[in-house]
């Protein structure tokens, strides 16, 4: 038999790992000398060892290695921790392949466009959050004056600085060629003391209620001028298409420097969109 340091040159693990495997049951020594404590392997370990280095290769953990080493484990046993294993592989792989795109788009968008000009969007849950809101179907250029009507009403209320302004896009309607008409709820997160129902002159009425929470959202950040804002939708399409993903409604929209008008520069808004991987 090969004493502890012996053993480990011929397996190549350090004396350290060897004693940790001891402890845990993964491969435990011939002989463990009574009044010494030294362990002692025979020399049919290393063939042992070779299997756990094998099965560490497939990036099996400890757990399952030891599961395998054991004898009386079935055929069955280890084909569903190699498939198991094999899902975890495919995984990872779709993941890294997504990253890969991801460095693909960011290369083309610095030739095209520069660096500065680079959008990040990233995917993310929100959670559920109360929303004071007015629903209605209107132009676009009408938006604004209703989100001005609402927060004026609301001073009245003292709620002199709301949360958040949000637009929830419903429905998007282009049939008529001269305008786009919006199914779009319009309103301030409710982080304060909201009255639950509200009316707003010329507007109609606003209702306290609770936004439902997204389990997977794109976001990208826009910031300029509210006018090309359709060039980050655009971006932010590109993004889902090249990591194979599919949009669902509603979109959301959070202003988090509304800006003064459709030019202003400093305005900075938050698109999300509901997003599942295209089968």
């Amino acid at each position: 038999m090969l004493k502890i340091g012996v053993f480990s040159k011929f397996s190549q693990i350090p004396v350290s790992v060897l004693r940790y495997y001891d402890e845990i049951g993964l491969l435990s020594p011939a002989h463990t000398d009574a009044e010494t404590g030294y362990r002692y392997y025979r020399t049919e370990q290393l063939s042992d060892v070779n299997r756990i280095i094998a099965l560490k290769n497939l990036g099996l953990p400890l757990n399952q290695i030891q599961n395998l080493m054991n004898e009386n484990i079935s055929v069955s046993e280890i084909r569903g921790i190699l498939l198991l294993r094999k899902s975890q592989i495919e995984q990872s792989i779709e993941e890294e392949y997504a990253r890969l795109n991801n460095v693909e788009m960011r290369l083309q968008q610095i030739e095209l466009e520069g660096a500065t000009h680079i959008h990040d969007v990233i995917v993310k849950a929100i959670p559920s959050q109360s929303y004071l809101s007015i629903r209605k179907t209107l132009p676009i250029e009408k938006i604004a004056f209703v989100f001005d009507k609402l927060y004026e009403q609301l001073t009245y209320y003292q709620i002199n600085y709301p949360g958040p302004a949000v637009g929830v896009v419903h429905d998007v309607n282009r049939a008529n060629p001269n305008k786009t008409l919006l199914d779009i709820e319009m309103g301030y997160l409710a982080y304060r003391n909201f009255p639950k129902h509200i009316h707003v002159p010329h507007c109609g009425e606003g209702t306290l209620r609770k936004l439902p929470k997204l389990t997977q959202v794109a976001s990208l950040i826009h910031r300029g001028q509210r006018a090309s804002i359709h060039k980050s939708y655009s971006q932010l399409r590109n993004w889902m298409q090249r990591n194979q993903y599919k949009a669902k409604m509603p979109v959301r929209e959070i202003y988090i420097v509304p800006g003064i008008g459709q030019e202003d520069s400093g305005s900075i808004t938050e698109i999300q969109v509901v997003v599942q991987k295209a089968q």
